[in-house]
């Protein structure tokens, strides 16, 4: 690894020419890690240039549905070595390599990947164990409600099953929604109570879509969170709406004129 200062550095820290120290890295200071060669790949594959990918195993990012999002270092050529060209963030290594990173750099980049590595995890620690200890949490109200709604939910699966229906349960894919889903089935009609969360007015409460098979539009409308009354009477409704007798209902009028 050699070092080398720039008499000028740019302002734009997604720039690799932002640091004011960089590294030149020869092919064995990349020895003992993941390397993805991003020639085999994208607008790269035909191309004299090359770009390198290092997995770096540091969690950047997690989405609210847990998909965590890991620093991979782009290395660029440089003479017979290479540079450090910029950061992604992604849950894979890139194939798509532009000139746009997502990650900033450090002002001084005249560091071996290891130091990389361990600065990367230095900035974003607090940040992911603030995040992995709300998923904890949620993941403890999650089975808090099953427990406090077992009732509840056995209620609800005795309606339906008076009218030969069925009930699927789920926790949000947003794992900051405590909320279950709830979708009903009934006689081919469908009544989903989707857990959803206004995180302006850190509101839950439930988007209730329903529909039937003899009515041309499908509608929506909300429910307080834990309004359980209302939910029980809705699923009433709607099972005695879905099992209407066929015979007696028709699309169109011509349907009850009799033709010779």
């Amino acid at each position: 690894m050699r070092i080398k200062t720039r008499k000028d550095a740019v302002d734009y820290s997604k720039d690799y020419s932002y640091a004011k120290q960089y590294a030149i890295y020869d092919e064995s200071d990349l020895n003992g890690y993941t390397i993805t060669d991003a020639k085999k790949y994208s607008i790269w594959q035909n191309s004299g240039d090359d770009r390198k990918v290092v997995a770096t195993n540091v969690v950047c990012s997690i989405s609210p549905t847990g998909k965590k999002f890991y620093a991979y270092i782009i290395l660029k050529p440089y003479e017979s070595d290479w540079i450090v060209e910029g950061i992604n963030s992604s849950t894979t290594a890139p194939v798509n390599i532009y000139t746009y990173f997502d990650i900033p750099l450090f002002k001084n980049m005249g560091i071996s990947i290891e130091e990389l590595i361990s600065k990367l995890k230095k900035r974003y620690n607090n940040k992911i164990s603030t995040i992995e200890k709300e998923i904890k949490e949620n993941q403890i109200n999650h089975k808090k409600n099953e427990i406090e709604t077992e009732d509840i939910v056995g209620e609800l699966r005795r309606i339906i099953a008076q009218y030969n229906g069925t009930l699927e349960m789920f926790p949000s894919k947003d794992n900051r929604i405590s909320l279950m889903n709830y979708r009903f089935v009934c006689n081919g009609n469908t009544l989903i109570f989707q857990a959803n969360k206004i995180f302006k007015y850190n509101l839950e409460c439930w988007k209730v879509y329903w529909g039937l098979s003899w009515v041309k539009d499908y509608y929506d409308m909300y429910l307080k969170e834990n309004d359980f009354e209302t939910m029980k009477q809705l699923l009433q409704s709607f099972c005695l709406m879905a099992t209407c007798n066929k015979d007696n209902y028709k699309g169109s009028y011509y349907g009850f004129i009799n033709k010779k």
